[in-house]
């Protein structure tokens, strides 16, 4: 492992253990009201916070720390699991908040990657858009213009510019078909070209 993973994974435990630290305060704090009804149900949110910021595997860790206290501490005396109960007892009682728990950990894991994902998207989009910008401003030997599908210019270079002898506040918002020869223009050229770009 590198620094980083071991550093990662130091930083995914200590937010386990604390959210699943608050949840037992704050069921403890409960205790009266509550007594040994839903002993389990606030331990769910540990794990779905520990699986939306660490991944799959903390939500997995926040499902067995927070299932093992909330049977050891709040359950009912008639269900309750200490250390020394045999496995069985464990699989049976906490058996469906497990499932619950690996559930959450793995959908809630799977939309924050999707979302970062997401995020990653625009910034790799918006950075392709900058140096394409960049691109398009510094080819000054080169005219490069965009129309849209009814030929209307929606962008213009400095090469164009001197090129075509238009500026920018001029072209832009106008129709392309100036640009084109008197003969291309009575012949339909451009709405020819037009159609054959969008196809």
């Amino acid at each position: 492992m590198t620094y980083g993973q071991v550093r990662r994974s130091t930083i995914d435990a200590i937010f386990v253990i604390a959210a699943v630290a608050a949840v037992v305060g704050l069921r403890a704090a409960l205790e009266p009201v509550l007594g040994g009804t839903a002993p389990l149900i606030f331990f769910l949110l540990p794990v779905a916070t520990s699986a939306w910021f660490g991944g799959f595997w903390p939500g997995v860790a926040a499902t067995l720390l927070g299932g093992a206290l909330g049977l050891w501490l709040f359950a009912p005396d008639t269900a309750r699991i200490t250390p020394h109960s045999p496995l069985l007892h464990w699989f049976v009682r906490g058996g469906p908040f497990f499932i619950v728990g690996l559930f959450i950990s793995f959908f809630a894991a799977r939309l924050e990657r999707a979302r970062l994902a997401a995020i990653q998207g625009q910034r790799d989009l918006h950075a392709s858009e900058e140096r394409q910008r960049q691109i398009f401003e510094s080819a000054k030997d080169f005219a490069i213009f965009t129309v849209d599908p009814n030929g209307v210019v929606t962008s213009w270079n400095a090469g164009a510019e001197r090129l075509f002898g238009h500026s920018r506040q001029e072209i832009i918002g106008q129709t392309a078909d100036p640009l084109w020869t008197p003969e291309d223009r009575v012949g339909g050229v451009p709405g020819d070209e037009r159609r054959r770009a969008a196809e």
